[in-house]
């Protein structure tokens, strides 16, 4: 993000914060949404709270409020707005990620495992929750576990082309080339352009903590 576009975003939030002209909850939650990529997390942790306080059902602030907590290191209170954000949409698979994330940050990894298995129970057909177990695996020196996940998550979602992205990566590095060959070239042959590939793809590696990102209105 240029300087001028962080100053424009910081004061359009400031603007909004000051409670001129009657905001809403979307624009709370616009305001946070700039004030956390500015990495004022503090802030953007007030314009997320207001926005799902006015919204109480709207599982995407409870995401952006929980995903403000964890950047401030906040976890108890993260999880609690991840477990919001889940309760009222399950198919929020970012939200059991990050959640499962600051459990694994608490130095808690059962409760992590049990919340990456509440996900793919919950979300059986998608490869997202599968690959990101299979990351905390690997993460923890068990490729065993970690193969066994992006296999699945290739069975969950068959045409989804980062999974087998995923999975290929993983078995080139671990001496199973010829296969790991022929799963780059499912791959390709799905389309590596596919934009919603591509992004689940990008938040998914590398394999180190990060922080999560918010999403907007």
């Amino acid at each position: 993000m240029n300087r001028m576009f962080s100053l424009a975003a910081l004061a359009v939030a400031a603007l909004i914060l000051s409670g001129c002209g009657g905001p809403s909850a979307k624009d709370y939650n616009a305001a946070g949404y700039n004030l956390f990529l500015a990495k004022d997390y503090a802030k953007a942790v007030g314009a997320f709270k207001t926005a799902s306080d006015m919204k109480l059902r709207n599982a995407g602030y409870h995401y952006n409020l929980g995903a403000a907590y964890q950047a401030l290191g906040n976890l108890d209170d993260a999880i609690f707005q991840y477990r919001a954000a889940t309760d009222l949409h399950p198919g929020l698979l970012k939200a059991y990620e990050h959640m499962a994330d600051c459990y694994a940050a608490k130095g808690d990894d059962n409760l992590a495992i049990r919340t990456y298995l509440q996900a793919c129970a919950t979300n059986p057909t998608a490869a997202r929750p599968c690959d990101a177990f299979a990351n905390f695996y690997l993460a923890r020196g068990d490729t065993v576990k970690a193969e066994e996940h992006y296999r699945k998550a290739v069975a969950a979602d068959p045409a989804n082309s980062a999974a087998h992205e995923l999975l290929a990566l993983f078995l080139a590095r671990h001496g199973q080339a010829d296969e790991g060959r022929k799963e780059y070239q499912e791959y390709l042959r799905l389309g590596p352009t596919n934009p919603s590939a591509v992004k689940e793809l990008s938040e998914l590696t590398p394999l180190e903590n990060k922080l999560p990102a918010p999403q907007a209105e």
